[in-house]
């Protein structure tokens, strides 16, 4: 099954999305001992972009390996899903932003050095209105 956007999505773009996207590849194509690092308002975010899950690949997974690891990304399938049906009935949704996000996975934040984190997850979805700046940082500091 194809996982179409919804139509009200389908030519939305965030400029900050698809330049951490082309930050991501130099960096695939260079090295894989860097992680990405995002200034954001609150502090700095450190992490490896991970790609979106969905629902279909979530059970495909499980059947597979017998179990999975739930992605917070899944939120997003189920925001597309939600849409996808309130056009099927005839409900034109007007969005109020390009909605990028970036789902991060090994993710470490900071707030007022990059000695001491205030916070270790495995996975975070970072809004992309919410970056300030973008760079690569070593995995090992």
């Amino acid at each position: 099954m194809e996982n179409k956007l919804p139509s009200c999505l389908e030519n939305r773009f965030s400029l900050k999305a698809l330049t951490v996207i082309g930050v991501d590849a130099l960096r695939k194509a260079y090295t894989s001992d860097y992680q990405m690092m995002f200034v954001t308002p609150y502090g700095i975010i450190c992490g490896d972009l991970d790609e979106v899950q969905t629902i279909e690949k979530l059970k495909s997974e499980i059947k597979a390996e017998g179990s999975a690891k739930v992605d917070l990304s899944l939120a997003m399938d189920g925001r597309n899903k939600f849409l996808k049906d309130l056009e099927a009935n005839g409900k034109v949704p007007e969005i109020s932003d390009s909605g990028g996000v970036i789902n991060l996975k090994n993710v470490t934040i900071y707030r007022d050095n990059m000695i001491h984190p205030v916070l270790t997850i495995d996975t975070l979805l970072l809004f992309a209105d919410q970056i300030i700046s973008v760079s690569l940082i070593p995995r090992e500091r």
